[in-house]
């Protein structure tokens, strides 16, 4: 599928489906895509204990198993609230090892979630596969608010939570979190597993520059808040991070609600 011309979404009712095969942009910008809802699909997405939860997914496509390349989101919106483990993303919600490439999102991207998993970026939500080249400026706020039980959440640049080579990407992010739960935030990828047999699997986030600043506040009685300029937090020793610049990276936690 090719792009011809650049598209205005804005009023269009988008819901987000599964996509195989390749998409080519053509350099073609999609404006003012807004997210309100997740798709019909779902698949298993497993926090970093390794347990699965049914999951839907929001971005332009809930899954990508083939390639997006060459396409530019902007002022891409979203204002989701889900009693559902969610993900929220710019392109995929799920990489079904796919591959991104040489695409853009800007926006600003919320999700208010009472689930027991919930993760928001801006080119991929949960996964494994590659994301090359791309670009992000996105402002994403996450807020789980459930008083039963404790949220694992995960925000990233570019990958919420999965296992994806990641490459030559720039991104700049104001992320804010507020969660009773477990934090994973980084400037690229929050949490870097997506395993649930213990599997190590080699790869690699390099090339990349992130300027980003990111505020949260964590609810839980043994704190485990992760939050770094690149992974905020690798369960595989395999993982290569080398080669990444920072322009600027500020982790802002406040241990007030208030």
């Amino acid at each position: 599928y090719l792009l011809g011309a650049d598209l205005d979404m804005r009023g269009v009712d988008w819901v987000p489906f599964a996509f195989s095969g390749r998409f080519d942009g053509g350099g073609h910008t999609l404006y003012n895509l807004t997210l309100a809802q997740p798709g019909e699909e779902t698949r298993i997405t497993y926090d970093g204990r390794h347990r699965g939860y049914h999951t839907v997914f929001a971005a332009l496509f809930s899954s990508v198993s083939g390639t997006v390349q060459n396409l530019n989101l902007l002022n891409v919106k979203s204002d989701l609230s889900t009693d559902q483990p969610c993900f929220l993303a710019g392109i995929a919600g799920y990489l079904a090892k796919g591959t991104i490439e040489n695409c853009s999102v800007s926006g600003r991207l919320k999700i208010t979630s009472t689930a027991k998993q919930c993760g928001a970026a801006g080119i991929a939500g949960f996964g494994r596969g590659r994301i090359d080249g791309c670009a992000v400026d996105v402002e994403i706020t996450m807020i789980t608010i459930s008083p039963e039980h404790y949220c694992e959440e995960y925000l990233g640049g570019v990958l919420a939570n999965g296992f994806a080579d990641v490459e030559n990407c720039k991104v700049k992010l104001a992320g804010y979190t507020s969660v009773r739960g477990y934090v994973h935030n980084g400037g690229l990828v929050g949490l870097s597993d997506v395993n649930p047999e213990n599997k190590r699997y080699f790869g690699f986030v390099r090339g990349c520059t992130v300027d980003a600043v990111i505020s949260f506040f964590e609810d839980v009685a043994d704190r485990r808040a992760y939050c770094s300029a690149y992974v905020g937090e690798t369960q595989n020793d395999d993982l290569v991070v080398a080669g990444n610049e920072t322009a600027r990276f500020e982790s802002r936690e406040s241990k007030d609600l208030t």
